[in-house]
């Protein structure tokens, strides 16, 4: 098919007057006639980064994709090539603090350095975009000068003056925008200040609007203004009160009524503008502003993650890039890892089922919106708007075929016994293998081979005889007396229990066990389940899988690992509590011992078949249990759905919170739970952006169809943006 090649041989637009009016004012430079000056000019200016022997062959590559119609932003176009100082980027995000110079508490600039640092900004071409939201607001207390604040509204008076008496780079007077959060006690100020005649003329002005506020709007409920400054002891009469998030409630009024004062002023001004936070943080479509500190979701470092390397923590990953696995499936992460967002309070949110994650407040998590036998919808909810009784959404990873890491499924399966009935020396590491039937006879041999228990021993004396062992080692060694029990002693699973982070005293699921590889936890899980497990019930009363123990943390650390395998389990706590209960003494008679309390981990439903398939029990009597359990089921097993019921959100304390950005789901796994990320690729302090047109139309192919067939020409186009961005 014939086609219009691309570049200057392409047809273009006839420029228009007023176009040729803003060339000459904002773009020419001395000795230049017209917009092909300009080009060249640019695209000697961009060619000029390149090495030497490359900088003719760009320039003209440059030149072209100019013609073709891919347009640099206004700051490259007007200084790229020139003498003046100015900044050849459009757009900077300018932090603003809660104090008056220095730094506040979370590191932001004081309101007057912040003034400083945009005037030079300005001074140089750029144009600034504020949020104000960290400014106390108007009567909250001042503790240094034992006086009250004169909020962010009155702030932003400066900034607009300073704007209006700075001239930018190439006469171009400087350009700003301000964003102040709609719960900020002094939106209302904020939202009519245009009324004024004159007030903010440097100044474009947005509301940043959250999903809690048009949910509330959308109910027709009240909407707290808030701020985490203390009001002054007048406000505080006049109703002003400290909420249970720790944030100071100003003022309370209807949603309804703070959205008709926004749209009226903006049908009068035409502003207001509106910035959908939680949407913007979605899409990621206005990165001029991007550093809008509205929303700050975030979790702590101690928060688990599954990434295609395996499960990690969040402190494993802060500047560190990887791929974040959501439900089963691979997503790169747009930033560089996890970033920290600040110091800030922290809530817990806990599962009646025995999840936990401690997020902040704005922190979203997937809630079930409503459900039906065939029908589950879901939204995005921040932590704090959650109830006791919602359900929220756990990830589902049952397609997920494993990750690489650390150890083998025989050495998971040797420490998985050691956890479950070992003890761990400081010389050597003794599993243990209990059966009845060894009290009943003297051939311990004839009584493993009839018990379950001659499947736990063969296969950890197969794992244990691959590890690198004395010449005299023998593997399990003859009974212990009439105790029912078998021993094996090993300096060699000593070792390898020490490289994964166990120590005498603390015979645990350790971190460096749950970032093992698939293949580890796969066997660790199978030898603590043969060690501490059972299969239990019936098809009437139901079917389930539970492990006891009286370690709550191990339990959760191992439901975390059965997730990531696409098994869902429950946490029961103090199934039989704390206790004096009489025991053997080890000479034949009873004794009273002290006990602790047993909590189970409990599996059912289809997530049994699950388990026996990827798990299952070396143990052959509990093997042959399950399956006939699962054989005898005349129904299908209920289906998991993967959502939990929610049990408090409680406060926790104030930490360092991080968040992340994951590509296309802008989602992760955060102990299992399905938690948003910041959605974007997060501009920091000082961040900044350009955006350069392309002109689409020059990518049309025969328009009209006089020469061929209408068509746009995807081959240039892709060829147009790769060299674009390489400028």
């Amino acid at each position: 098919m014939q086609r219009d090649l691309p570049g200057a041989t392409a047809l273009r637009s006839a420029s228009q007057p007023i176009s040729d009016d803003v060339l000459r004012e904002k773009y020419l430079k001395a000795g230049e006639t017209g917009v092909e000056d300009v080009y060249r000019r640019v695209a000697r200016a961009l060619a000029s980064a390149e090495a030497e022997p490359l900088r003719a062959k760009y320039e003209a590559l440059f030149l072209e994709n100019l013609h073709a119609g891919a347009i640099g932003a206004g700051r490259i176009m007007s200084a790229a090539g020139t003498d003046i100082q100015a900044t050849l980027i459009n757009c900077f995000v300018q932090p603003v603090g809660d104090c008056i110079q220095g730094v506040d508490d979370e590191g932001y600039p004081g309101i007057y350095e912040a003034l400083r640092e945009a005037a030079e900004t300005m001074r140089r071409g750029g144009g600034v975009g504020y949020d104000f939201s960290r400014i106390r607001p108007r009567g909250a207390e001042v503790k240094a000068t034992a006086s009250m604040a004169s909020g962010p509204c009155s702030y932003i008076n400066v900034f607009d003056q300073s704007c209006s008496t700075v001239e930018s780079a190439g006469a171009r007077r400087g350009a700003q925008m301000g964003v102040l959060r709609i719960d900020h006690p002094d939106v209302l100020e904020f939202i009519t200040a245009k009324r004024t005649p004159g007030r903010w003329n440097n100044f474009n002005v947005s509301v940043g609007v959250s999903d809690a506020f048009m949910q509330a709007l959308d109910a027709d409920q009240t909407w707290d203004l808030v701020h985490r400054a203390r009001p002054g002891a007048s406000l505080i009469a006049q109703g002003a009160h400290q909420r249970e998030d720790g944030l100071w409630a100003y003022k309370t009024l209807p949603a309804r009524a703070l959205w008709d004062t926004v749209m009226k002023s903006t049908y009068d001004f035409a502003e207001p503008g509106i910035l959908f936070l939680d949407h913007m943080n979605q899409d990621n479509n206005l990165r001029y502003c991007e550093k809008i500190e509205a929303t700050n979701p975030c979790v702590t470092a101690d928060t688990w993650v599954l990434t295609t390397q395996g499960p990690l923590q969040v402190f494993d990953l802060i500047g560190k890039p990887f791929d974040a696995v959501v439900d089963g499936r691979a997503y790169a992460v747009q930033s560089e890892g996890f970033f920290k967002t600040g110091h800030k309070p922290v809530l817990r949110l806990k599962t009646t089922q025995g999840h936990a994650l401690r997020l902040t407040a704005d922190h979203r998590v997937r809630r079930v919106e409503s459900k039906t036998r065939y029908v589950l919808k879901t939204q995005w909810v921040e932590a704090q708007a959650l109830q006791p009784g919602d359900e929220i959404m756990l990830h589902d990873h049952r397609a997920l075929a494993g990750w690489d890491g650390k150890g083998t499924q025989g050495e998971g399966y040797l420490l998985g016994l050691l956890v479950g009935d070992g003890t761990l020396k400081a010389d050597k590491a003794v599993i243990s293998v209990w059966a009845p039937e060894l009290k009943q006879v003297s051939n311990g041999g004839v009584a493993l081979s009839a018990s379950g228990a001659a499947g736990i021993v063969s296969a950890a004396e197969a794992a244990a005889f691959a590890l690198p062992h004395r010449a005299d080692f023998k593997g399990f060694q003859s009974p212990v007396g009439d105790r029912g029990e078998c021993r094996m002693a090993s300096g060699a699973v000593r070792n390898l229990a020490h490289d994964f982070g166990m120590r005498p005293g603390h015979k645990t699921i350790t971190p460096e066990v749950e970032k093992s590889s698939s293949e580890f936890a796969v066997g660790f899980l199978r030898g603590l389940f043969d060690s501490d497990g059972s299969v239990q019930g019936t098809q009437t009363k139901g079917v389930s899988v539970r492990l006891a123990q009286s370690d709550v943390p191990l339990l959760q650390a191992a439901q975390r690992m059965l997730l990531r395998l696409g098994i869902v389990a429950t946490l029961y706590p103090n199934r039989r509590p704390a206790q004096v209960r009489p025991m053997p003494d080890g000479r034949g008679a009873f004794k009273d011992y002290a006990t602790q309390a047993s909590h189970e981990l409990v599996i059912s439903g289809d997530n049994l078949r699950v388990f026996a398939d990827r798990i299952g029990f070396a143990d052959t009597a509990k093997d042959e249990r399950l399956e006939a359990a699962l054989s005898s089921y005349r129904r299908a097993l209920n289906q998991e759905r993967f959502a939990v019921t929610v049990e408090s959100v409680s406060d926790d304390g104030v930490e360092d919170v991080y968040d992340v950005t994951v590509a296309d789901v802008h989602a992760f796994d955060a102990n299992g739970l399905v938690a948003h990320n910041c959605g974007e690729q997060p501009l920091p302090s000082y961040g900044c952006c350009d955006l350069g047109p392309i002109i689409l139309p020059r990518f049309v192919r025969h328009p009209f169809g006089f020469k061929g067939l209408p068509s746009f020409d995807f081959e240039a186009f892709e060829k147009s943006i790769a060299l674009q961005v390489r400028a």
